[in-house]
């Protein structure tokens, strides 16, 4: 794996050359400056694999690096590890939102620092799958029969939607916030009819209404920080920030009036609208760390369940406790 470290101080660009090193990440570049790191990465035909920034550096800070690191379509599976003496919430989430998959805090203990690549290494494999994947639909999309591939339990990396990260990123986000600082909440949505539309359009048909739900479900909370994500089977978790909860029927109301707005022809000739439900919020405060996982599963189940009681899919109702989703739920929990 060849990792782009970017550091504006000199004794910690040598404490992580020496680290990555013993490690056998003999392929590592270590420049200071953010201005720098983007010459390399102009510079290169192939992309590096990972990157590892510091967030305080002076011209153009991490943050600022991290997002224009994400603006190049090439950069688009390699996992961002941002390098921090901050550990405060606010800093934190705007790595996230501006693309970061992980953070580690300054000064970092080596044996977490190769826990935190080796994990990376496995975001960059899972996001590797799933570009596969969207390149070949895209390919063959005219071609019905071949759509399956992207079955209905895929997450997808939702297009310039506010708030939205990926789902890996997500989970990554909850392992570390419990234990750095302390409470939020947990609510998903679940689009009840989502197999109506998967197995009555296309893929990209199905791409926008899963986007088009998620652009709806961010204008609901304009005013709220959060964290969205897509965890397939038309379910998306959602991460309230700042401690406040959320009024669940108050929310699903305000949803379903954007939804109606969103409409597909299936090939049969009907409308089909999302059926849009919310599940009650699960909260992580004051629980270890790895724990928050266990919330995110809570608020999954508890939307499922509301879902396949009020939707009439008894498809999904038989399967509940079996959802293809929660075959990814668990890839960092195992790691």
């Amino acid at each position: 794996m060849e990792i782009l470290a970017v550091d504006d101080d000199e004794y910690h660009r040598d404490l992580l050359s020496l680290a990555l090193k013993e490690m056998s990440y003999t392929d590592s570049t270590i420049c200071s400056s953010a201005q720098e790191a983007l010459q390399l990465i102009a510079d290169r035909v192939a992309p590096f694999d990972c990157f590892l920034l510091d967030i305080e550096m002076p011209g153009m800070s991490g943050i600022e690096l991290c997002a224009k690191i994400r603006e190049n379509p090439k950069n688009e599976v390699a996992p961002i590890v941002m390098l921090t003496a901050l550990s405060d919430r606010e800093h934190v989430e705007a790595a996230f939102a501006a693309g970061a998959s992980d953070y580690l805090t300054k000064p970092f203990d080596q044996v977490e620092l190769k826990a935190r690549l080796q994990l990376a290494k496995k975001h960059r494999m899972e996001n590797l799958r799933f570009a596969r994947m969207r390149a070949k639909v895209e390919d063959i999309r005219a071609e019905l029969s071949q759509e399956q591939d992207v079955t209905i339990s895929t997450p997808f990396r939702l297009d310039d939607v506010t708030g939205s990260i990926e789902y890996l990123a997500f989970e990554n986000y909850l392992l570390r916030i419990s234990s750095d600082f302390g409470g939020a909440e947990i609510v998903s949505v679940k689009i009840g009819n989502v197999a109506s539309f998967y197995e009555n359009t296309s893929i990209s048909e199905f791409r926008f209404v899963i986007n088009s739900v998620g652009d709806s479900i961010s204008e609901v909370l304009r005013f709220r920080k959060f964290f969205l994500t897509y965890a397939g089977n038309g379910v998306f978790p959602v991460l309230l920030l700042g401690g406040f909860g959320i009024d669940v029927e108050e929310f699903e109301t305000d949803l379903s009036l954007f939804a109606e707005e969103i409409e597909i022809t299936s090939e049969d000739g009907e409308t089909i609208r999302p059926r849009l439900f919310v599940g009650s919020g699960k909260r992580t405060s004051f629980i270890p760390q790895r724990a928050s996982l266990s919330a995110l599963v809570a608020a999954v189940d508890d939307v499922e369940q509301r879902s396949a009681m009020n939707a009439a899919e008894p498809s999904l109702a038989r399967n509940i406790s079996g959802t293809p989703w929660r075959n990814l739920l668990g890839f960092l929990r195992a790691s």
